[in-house]
């Protein structure tokens, strides 16, 4: 996130945002005194862009709180599972994955992973 004040983007400077931003929704508490807004936006990032890096901008206003999503997502296509272990990663290596999620389930009260599910429960 970038605090920022009035910026000037140029038509000729313009480049693609680095996440596109697929829905909008907003709360409004209305005070005179103080009127609050919650907003939740889904983001995708753009695949396009080189940068990782999430940018809001806003004018006077008060930031009362920022949480993002604290779920956790990975690709494994070509080549990409490397980053995640050390492992022979060639698109010619079809070994079979039996893979376990753990989390908290206060913090994750979902875990997904792709397969067929073969046991699940809570733990300690």
């Amino acid at each position: 996130m970038t605090k920022k004040t009035h910026v000037t983007i140029h038509r000729k400077d313009y480049t693609a945002p680095v996440y596109w931003v697929n829905t909008v929704e907003m709360g409004f508490d209305l005070d005179p005194a103080a009127t609050r807004v919650a907003t939740r936006i889904t983001l995708q990032r753009n695949s396009a862009s080189p940068s990782k890096d999430v940018e809001l901008l806003g004018d006077g206003a008060k930031l009362v709180a920022l949480r993002m999503n604290g779920n956790f997502f990975t690709q494994c296509e070509a080549e990409g599972f490397r980053k995640i272990t050390w492992f022979p990663d060639r698109p010619d290596v079809m070994a079979k994955y039996t893979v376990m999620l753990r989390g908290d389930k206060k913090i994750y009260p979902v875990l997904l992973s792709n397969g067929n599910l073969i046991e699940q429960g809570d733990l300690p």
